[in-house]
């Protein structure tokens, strides 16, 4: 077994103040019609990528004191590992679920974490009077919320101390934290020549392992550091640590016991140990964190890149997702829908694109708002921008506004666009890389303002620039006088399973029992069951239910999860369905049947043989609502 005293220096909490970068290009004319829905999709949770799968926040530029266990790209309660001490969030809020713990290693339960004061007599948390008190409560609070949720009986102590960071009022480090000492190679270990942080070791291992550093064997296992002179005020006049236990912090300071809970995190685990700069394994060594990212570009995890990989996925932003499977299964149930632009028309366009929001303006909705695109023109050098009363506005009355960024600010070009009689916006981003989230403040804005990354506006610019195609085509100009009498009737009878086309069969109404082969979801309402075929063997997918309508199948082994399905009752006026979503990680042949027990109905899902599973989104699975 090795062992090495280590301080991770955590996240930077910085406040960011966005500049706008000004550009220009004219739009083409328009000619297609491209139909657009601005909507919330309940199938994409805010904070995931397509397949579910958990978006980690890698900052970009990669800089020194940031953490690359970061989640996603601004803060809201939505977001998982990234709290950067959001308004909205109470008190007392985990931004990240037991199941990333779970993913880890770590095991439900209780344990006993001690607070260790570092500061001395007068200061920080030793502070006199009043703030002293508020400071050790709510580290305490701390320390009882992730002493409740994790299983060790090695007692997990917590050095905690205040100093003076980096801040000023463009953003400052808000604290600092990580694991005092990591362990590799121990009795209780999933993997081998794998990194673990201190307090996960002695867990899993059930055993005092720092007692080995005999220099200093009651070190702390998780060391903490908090800013000092946020209570300076040093992001702005009236900005402090707001130290309450309850509730949410005023306007303008920082929920001191959301950052804590946050710090704790990675140095219960929750960090990587690569190093930013280089790449390089600490001691050549990978870290258990580490097993779980991956980079969709590559389609590589991070155990499996050389240094220079996993420093270009570091800035990948947007592209590096958490694939531990059980955070992954909870993500939509703990996410808010995820915004989505949808176009229907043409083909060459139509899906799904990811579009960031805008402060200003109305939310979107499941329901959302639909409308043909139309590009805006005003009268300036620039066009396209919108930022001069349009000249277009017959074009865009009842429209959604497609408006490049640029010239001037989003709140102009959404009012603009509104005055022509818009009823959503889509904004262009004129930079690479994922759209933005949109700053201003105008209460008269009343249709919703979104983003797309300039990839994606380019490719919907190229197809309105198209011409129309005609409505009415001769569709035999010059018929075959003598055409086969006997055509082939069926040229492909068996062109093979479609997953996105289930079967649909009847039976009678029933009751769902569960057992090891099967998921009773929804309230028990719908039966799930799974079978696989391989070239060499096949058998029946063993359930594992995971919440009230999400669970997960193995097939091989226990520890083989192979597929994750959710029954999602969207019975409302809008939607009036039972949804089914499942993901699985196979490329083996695989039926999924659900069975809606209360009518009888039946819809089996096939993946064929040697086909990666194609994800299901069946958002019109049953039209059996009460």
């Amino acid at each position: 077994m090795k062992r090495l005293p280590w301080h991770l220096r955590g996240p930077a909490s910085t406040a960011v103040v966005a500049v706008l970068l000004l550009a220009f290009a004219a739009g083409p004319s328009q000619s297609a019609e491209i139909s657009a829905t601005l909507r919330l999709d309940p199938s994409a949770p805010i904070g995931t990528d397509p397949m579910g799968r958990l978006r980690l926040h890698a900052p970009d530029p990669l800089s020194p004191g940031s953490s690359i266990s970061h989640w996603d790209t601004a803060p809201s309660p939505d977001l998982l590992m990234e709290p950067f001490a959001s308004p909205n969030t109470p008190a007392g809020a985990i931004d990240l679920t037991f199941d990333h713990f779970r993913d880890l290693g770590w095991q439900p339960g209780s344990s006993n974490i001690t607070v260790r004061i570092q500061d001395a007599a007068g200061e920080g948390f030793n502070a006199p009077g009043a703030l002293g008190t508020q400071r050790r409560a709510a580290i305490q609070l701390v320390a009882d919320i992730w002493a409740g949720l994790l299983a060790s009986n090695v007692e997990i102590n917590l050095d905690v101390s205040f100093d003076s960071l980096t801040c000023s009022t463009s953003g400052g480090t808000i604290a600092q934290a990580g694991p005092q000492f990591i362990f590799e190679s121990f009795a209780g270990a999933e993997f081998s020549s794998t990194w673990y942080a201190g307090a996960l070791a002695e867990a899993l291992s059930g055993q005092n392992l720092s007692l080995e550093d005999l220099p200093n064997p009651d070190a702390g296992d998780v060391q903490a550091t908090f800013n000092s002179e946020i209570d300076n005020q040093c992001l702005g006049s009236g900005s402090a640590f707001f130290y309450g236990l309850s509730g949410n912090p005023p306007s303008g300071q920082v929920g001191f016991v959301n950052v804590a809970l946050h710090e704790v995190a990675h140095g219960l685990g929750f960090s990587s140990l690569v190093d930013e700069a280089t790449g390089q394994n600490l001691l050549g060594l990978t870290d258990i964190f580490s097993r779980f990212i991956r980079d969709n570009s590559s389609g590589l995890l991070w155990h499996q890149m050389s240094p220079a990989e996993r420093v270009a996925s570091a800035i990948n932003t947007g592209k590096v997702v958490w694939d531990g499977a059980l955070a992954n299964a909870a993500a939509a149930d703990i996410l808010d829908p995820g915004p989505r632009l949808s176009l229907d028309s043409p083909p060459s366009v139509a899906g799904n694109y990811e579009v960031s929001t805008a402060q200003f303006g109305p939310g979107l909705t499941l329901g959302g708002v639909i409308g043909d695109l139309a590009e805006v023109m005003d009268a300036s050098a620039t066009p396209s921008t919108g930022c001069e009363a349009l000249t277009n506005p017959g074009a865009l009355n009842g429209h959604i506004a497609l408006v490049d960024r640029g010239g001037c600010n989003f709140t102009v070009k959404a009012k603009n666009a509104q005055s022509a009689g818009a009823v959503g916006v889509v904004v262009v981003n004129n930079q690479p890389g994922p759209p933005i989230p949109m700053g201003g403040n105008d209460a008269s804005i009343t249709i919703p303002v979104v983003m797309v990354s300039l990839a994606d506006g380019d490719l919907i610019k190229n197809a309105l620039a198209q011409p129309e195609p005609d409505p009415d085509p001769d569709p035999d100009p010059d018929p075959d006088p003598d055409p086969d009498p006997d055509p082939d009737p069926d040229p492909d009878p068996d062109p093979g399973p479609d997953p996105s086309e289930p079967t649909v069969e009847f039976e009678d109404p029933s009751v769902c029992v569960e057992d090891a082969l099967t998921l009773c979801l929804n309230e028990g309402r719908f039966r799930v069951r799974s079978t696989f075929v391989t070239n060499q063997s096949s058998g029946q997918g063993d359930a594992q239910p995971l919440t009230d309508d999400t669970g997960y199948f193995s097939f091989f082994q226990a520890t083989n999860v192979e597929l994750v399905v959710k029954v999602l009752d969207a019975c409302d006026s809008t939607f009036n369905r039972f949804w089914v979503f499942a993901a699985g990680l196979t490329n083996v042949e695989v039926d999924l049947e659900v069975t809606d027990t209360q009518v009888g109905m039946i819809l089996t899902y096939t993946n064929p043989q040697g086909t990666a599973f194609v994800p299901i989104q069946d958002t019109d699975a049953f039209a059996t609502c009460p």
